[in-house]
């Protein structure tokens, strides 16, 4: 009689250790199904980030004689044509500001 209330209760305490178990499954699997959702977003950003980065590399290797004449020497007819503020676009590219590779120290600690 004792092993047969044994066995009941051993019963007993398996069903509620799978009905746990079941709702733990359910929790992990919606953090594996949150974590695929994050790690497809984060490769989307990165894939657009990366054409942005090849796009702007071919306009820049696009650019004509002509705007790159203006962007070193500037846009005098533009400057003329604004009385309250001169667009930045129109100045002329200053090397004064340039900083020397020497000075850099990127990636590099002190």
């Amino acid at each position: 009689m004792q092993s047969y209330a044994y066995f009941i209760s051993l019963i007993n305490h398996l069903d509620a250790t799978d009905a746990s178990s079941s709702s733990i499954g359910k929790y992990i699997w919606g953090i594996v199904i949150i974590l695929l959702a994050i790690v497809l977003a984060a490769g989307f950003l990165i894939m657009k980030l990366l054409k942005s980065l090849r796009d702007q590399r071919e306009r820049l290797r696009s650019l004509t004689e002509v705007e790159l004449r203006e962007f070193l020497e500037g846009n005098p007819h533009l400057i003329e044509a604004t009385e309250d503020y001169i667009p930045f676009q129109a100045l002329a590219y200053n090397r004064e500001y340039e900083i020397p590779y020497d000075y850099l120290t990127i990636g590099k600690n002190p």
